[in-house]
């Protein structure tokens, strides 16, 4: 027992990848803190992982107190949005540039911005809101009004979340920078989250002799580490949101996806809940096993022919990770050919031949397949359609006429020419009240630190 206790420090690591709790960030930073405690192995330590962590405030905390170049800086706090007092109840505003900066390891990061578009007040408007946000060299938002992304998308609040690469020696530092078109113009921040995750989760790792394919075709991409990420949508297929806490520990959002279906069938969704998922070949905090044990297939008892198709509106000119998560938990599904399907992205044949049982040798064994996409415009529109179809195979053996999903992400990749990030802009900006913005139903929920507030 007592050498089971001491596993985290016997063992080494020297990829870097996270096998155990050790491996987390929130880990290092309490042994670093608490040396009388950590300095024996066999102390047990609790409630530092918590399912929804606690924000913490932006003033005089020495980690990350926000810098700035003038004195325009200000702490408020606006009436929330029912159920959402945290981060959204404080902002913090400037009309001048302003800076955090985080002492964290080195590695990839998520970094979630949190939005709450109000009237700060007589002076600071709603609609006046103008600003860019850059992590380091990568820009992140761009002329960015959040009054026009709300109200774009439908909701009270803007969540943004982004991968980074942090090197060693680095500290991850944000800017934010209002925009000079109009004195009265200001940028305002509810809150921040930055969190580890596991080493080429979303990047390609280079050892991998084999990438993702771009468009379909053989051409070989990789999503190298001097990218930047943002996340478009993580969707749970067939089932039901998933909420940040019932992530596998990155705190991560998955939607439903009804609302990207180009059209629900009946009987196209199955479930396997209580049945356990086999996550020997796989990591188990890829996807939340949840997603592994929903998914909406063709309904083997259809007769007629369509294609199951899904389609996400996303901004044109930029390269996407499209990455779809796969299990087979029904009892009908056992060997190499009872389910075979082909799958298109933007009506381009990814997958001649998809059969979950050749790629995994066995029942609810989970697996992922990644593409690269491009998103050109021809015709100058700013905002396209990515299509996701998905159709039985029509000339394979197959035991059932049937195809399967089981989750959906879809992932912006930052441009080469100017390490950009941001949406395209439809109109010039001549003032704060015209801003052209890209709506997200991105819904993550994750927490760290709570702009504008001493602590909470």
């Amino acid at each position: 027992m007592a050498q089971h206790m001491r596993w985290h420090v016997i063992e080494e690591n020297p990829d870097g990848r996270l096998r155990h709790l050790r491996d987390l960030e929130a880990w290092k930073t309490f042994d670093a803190k608490f040396l009388d405690f950590t300095s024996d192995p066999r102390n047990l330590w609790q409630d530092s992982f918590r399912r929804e962590p606690e924000w913490t405030g932006d003033v005089d905390n020495g980690l990350f107190s926000p810098i700035e170049n003038s004195k325009s800086k200000l702490s408020v706090s606006a009436k929330a949005p029912a159920g959402k007092a945290i981060p959204y109840s404080n902002a913090r505003l400037s009309r001048s540039e302003f800076f955090y900066s985080f002492p964290v390891t080195n590695g990839q990061k998520f970094i979630r911005l949190y939005f709450y578009p109000s009237s700060y007040g007589v002076n600071f408007l709603r609609s006046d809101s103008l600003f860019s946000i850059r992590a380091g060299s990568h820009t992140l938002l761009k002329d960015f009004n959040a009054s026009f992304a709300a109200d774009d998308a439908g909701q009270e609040t803007i969540l943004r979340e982004y991968c980074v690469d942090v090197y060693t020696g680095e500290t991850l530092s944000l800017t934010i920078t209002p925009s000079l078109s109009d004195p009265n113009t200001y940028a305002f921040i509810n809150g921040i989250e930055v969190i580890s995750m596991p080493t080429f989760l979303y990047y390609t790792n280079p050892d991998d002799l084999q990438g993702m394919t771009l468009d379909g075709g053989t051409q070989q991409y990789q999503v190298k580490n001097n990218k930047a990420l943002e996340t478009m949508y993580r969707v749970n297929v067939g089932g039901s949101h998933i909420p940040p806490e019932k992530d596998t520990g990155m705190f991560r959002y998955w939607d439903q996806d009804n609302a990207y279906l180009e059209r629900e069938r009946p009987h196209s969704v199955s479930a396997g809940f209580g049945l356990e998922v086999d996550h020997t070949n796989y990591p188990n905090y890829t996807a939340p096993d949840e997603v592994y044990l929903t998914a909406r297939s063709y309904g083997m008892k259809e007769t007629s022919k369509f294609n199951v198709t899904w389609e996400f509106e996303v901004d044109s000119e930029f390269t996407y990770t499209v990455r779809l998560h796969f299990c087979e938990f029904d009892e009908k599904i056992q060997n190499n050919g009872d389910r075979v399907f082909q799958i298109f992205i933007n009506d381009a044949l990814v997958e001649p031949v998809a059969d979950v049982m050749m790629w995994t040798h066995k029942v609810l064994a989970p697996i992922h397949k990644d593409y690269a996409v491009s998103m050109p415009s021809d015709d100058g529109k700013l905002k396209l359609n990515l299509s996701i179809k998905l159709r039985p195979h029509p000339l394979a053996r197959s035991t059932y006429r049937d195809v399967l999903l089981n989750g959906i992400e879809i992932l912006k990749i930052s441009t080469d020419y100017n390490d950009n990030h941001a949406s395209p802009s439809s109109n010039p900006l001549q003032s704060p009240s015209t801003p052209s913005s890209r709506s997200s139903r991105n819904g993550n929920k994750a927490k760290e630190v709570h702009g504008g507030d001493e602590n909470q």
